[in-house]
């Protein structure tokens, strides 16, 4: 069965369903001009859906909709690029912002696809986040599964079919003093790691990772340290330094506003008054 979805010309979400014929060819008849947003089709499969887009081009011939059988042999999922790159960082919350961006490959000609319950979670699509990470929000182009937490991580159910992928995901960190120390797992091991931090913010520093050449996005200039063909269930060490600390007021304020409330402000009062 396969379905199309399309924009009315008053932006409703219209829905039609055609059952396969011979051959697995499909037909859609009577349909409206196709409008800028064009036309998705979409068919499940085994349990996984599949789409083919036509986005603002003209409709030249038949459009497929590829499927595949499906594999829950981890080893078929390789990461190709995994890069860290430091947004911001709260000097009054001591937070840092980071976003991730990564792009994984399934090697096979089969969808990847596991079951948590027969599985387990040591076959997830895994991914590292440091001690008391929050606000974690994740995008990515792979429809349908879950995020799930794990230790120290979280992980995707998704269906991964046969390519490459991009993921992208950002959250924040808490930190104590002016380090923060990192050594993320890379269960389906990578080809090249990197981490960019802006120029004048703060600095990264680690034993086995090499300093790369210098990236400029927008009007910000990013130091970079790289490692490449990392292993699978590899890891790397390393530590973002000299990151901005509050002022004592803020110090202050940060180890709770009741007892700044309740202790501090009456404090200063006092003292004015005595002083008078």
């Amino acid at each position: 069965q396969v379905t199309l979805r399309f924009q009315s010309d008053k932006g409703e979400v219209i829905e039609r369903v055609s059952l396969t014929v011979d051959g697995g060819a499909f037909r859609f008849v009577n349909l409206p001009p196709q409008g800028n947003l064009g036309y998705v089709l979409s068919t499940t499969y085994l349990g996984v859906e599949y789409t083919t887009r036509m986005l603002g081009e003209p409709l030249g011939g038949p459009l497929k909709v590829k499927i595949y059988e499906l594999t829950n042999d981890f080893s078929v999922l390789y990461l190709l690029d995994d890069t860290l790159a430091l947004t911001s960082a709260d000097k009054k919350t001591r937070q840092i912002e980071v976003l991730e961006a990564v792009k994984l490959r399934n090697n096979s000609d089969r969808t990847f696809q596991t079951d948590v319950q027969t599985d387990g979670p040591m076959n997830l699509v895994r991914f590292t986040l440091p001690e008391g990470a929050t606000d974690l929000d994740v995008e990515t182009s792979l429809p349908g599964g879950h995020i799930l937490q794990v230790n120290l991580g979280f992980a995707l159910t998704t269906p991964i079919p046969p390519g490459e992928h991009d993921i992208l995901y950002v959250y924040r960190a808490p930190y104590h003093g002016s380090t923060l120390a990192y050594e993320p797992h890379f269960p389906m091991g990578v080809a090249a790691y990197r981490v960019m931090i802006p120029e004048g913010l703060a600095r990264a520093v680690s034993p086995e990772m090499f300093e790369a050449t210098s990236a400029t996005v927008g009007d910000r200039t990013f130091v970079m340290l790289e490692s490449e063909n990392i292993p699978m269930d590899g890891r790397v060490r390393f530590a973002i330094t000299g990151l901005p600390q509050p002022t004592l007021l803020g110090r202050i304020a940060s180890n709770g506003s009741e007892w700044y409330l309740r202790y501090a402000i009456p404090g200063a009062m006092a003292a004015a008054l005595a002083g008078l």
